[in-house]
């Protein structure tokens, strides 16, 4: 019934995509796309129709039950992004005899067996950057800087200190010595970074890669973004986009990094609405479809499923794997992040984005339920960014000299 459910909710995207482009009513599928309207719907049909056995009406509570809130959410998204990347740095390209053949007929659980303790990739590196940034910009509206300031800062991390030792760091984060490693990262993003003044774009793109580091940062944006109406989740698409265009150019890249990014900010700001965390993804591409499809067929097993989506090099392969995982486990943060990870291809991505999107869905509480947070290297750190945006974005930045913690970390 809900794969049915699925199917028929892909043929009206398609048919109404095809529609409005014949016709030329781009707005109408447009407004569609949104989902903006159709959550608002929704809220009002469960505040009116959420009657018990005797038809009684339930509380507006009743709707939150069991739901966490918005800052565990943000908590959620940030650790369990960094849980799925340090689980899987272990055991990145590992054929999948090795991993098993080491770990056991389930693979890599833990991350005590990751590592003491569990190391994140270059993933969760700019990930942090990325959002410090955010928060920066939030903090200083009259100064114009952009994520790429942030990236460069990474890049002095990474040993290429050129443009740090010009401009100066505004990132606090850049002064943990334990971000001062290099830790498998992409070279699609160290080379754009190196090479380009101010990155591409999506008019001029800056190359032609695909490579999953766009998506595997993509949630950051998500959570950056505040909810301000009616064009709300089409707004957080473009910004997912054009910030996935400063490093890689190609469209897959580009569109998978724009989706994740709106998914997340659909998840925070109207997860409450859904009962299925695939009730809240916006419209899809092809292969988030397979991958939801895969999810529900329980005759095919995890590894086949895997392999049937990819490896997880590239974007839109990564995306689908870590949705597949989600997806059939959004019960289960532990099972989810296992299997995300115990495969032969790009094991520490698929985990991170699996752990983005599903932190966001269950919240902090049940990721370290799944997860001994003690053994994540830089957890202090990534729950200090996750604390922060969720005050930049949902709450108010603190004006200057109010909060002297808060001037000192993000007005430099």
């Amino acid at each position: 019934m809900v794969l049915a459910k699925m199917q028929d909710k892909y043929s009206e995207l398609t048919k109404l995509e095809e529609s409005s482009m014949i016709f030329g009513n781009t707005k109408l599928f447009t407004d569609w796309k949104n989902g903006t309207v159709l959550a608002v719907i929704k809220r009002f049909m469960k505040l009116h129709y959420m009657g018990d056995n005797n038809g009684e009406m339930k509380g507006y509570l009743d709707i939150l039950k069991g739901h966490p809130d918005i800052l565990s959410c943000y908590k959620g998204c940030l650790l369990g992004g960094a849980v799925g990347d340090a689980l899987g740095y272990p055991v990145e390209s590992m054929s999948e005899d090795a991993i098993f053949g080491r770990y056991g007929e389930e693979g890599i659980k833990t991350l005590k067996e990751a590592g003491s303790p569990a190391l994140i990739s270059g993933n969760t590196q700019m990930t942090l950057f990325a959002g410090n940034e955010c928060i920066y910009r939030r903090s200083n509206i009259d100064v114009e800087t952009v994520i790429w300031n942030g990236y460069q800062e990474w890049l002095g991390t990474q040993g290429d200190t050129r443009w740090v030792d010009r401009n100066g760091s505004k990132m606090w984060i850049y002064e943990d010595e334990r971000l001062h490693h290099l830790r498998a990262p992409e070279k699609t993003c160290l080379n754009s970074i190196r090479k380009s003044e101010k990155g591409g774009t999506l008019e001029d793109p800056i190359n032609n890669s695909k490579g999953c580091g766009t998506v595997t940062r993509a949630a950051v944006i998500g959570l950056s973004a505040r909810y301000d109406g009616y064009d709300f989740l089409v707004e957080v698409k473009k910004m997912g986009e054009r910030e996935a265009a400063l490093t890689h150019g190609h469209a897959l890249a580009v569109k998978s990094s724009g989706w994740l990014a709106a998914t997340v900010a659909n998840i925070i700001d109207m997860g409450f609405l859904y009962n299925r965390l695939e009730e809240s993804f916006v419209p899809y591409p092809e292969l988030i479809y397979m991958a939801i499809t895969l999810a529900y067929d329980l005759n095919v097993s995890d590894l086949d499923a895997i392999h049937m989506l990819g490896e997880g090099w590239v974007a839109e392969e990564a995306l689908a794997i870590a949705v597949f995982c989600a997806v059939r486990y959004q019960d289960d943060f532990a099972k989810a992040i296992r299997v995300s990870v115990n495969h032969k291809g790009d094991s520490n991505s698929t985990g991170a984005i699996c752990g983005n999107l599903l932190g966001a869905w269950l919240g902090k509480e049940k990721v370290a339920e799944a997860f001994d947070l003690n053994d994540l290297e830089l957890c202090d750190v990534i729950e200090t960014i996750a604390e922060d945006l969720y005050t930049a974005v949902q709450k108010m930045v603190p004006e200057p000299g109010e909060n002297k913690v808060w001037d000192r970390k993000y007005r430099r």
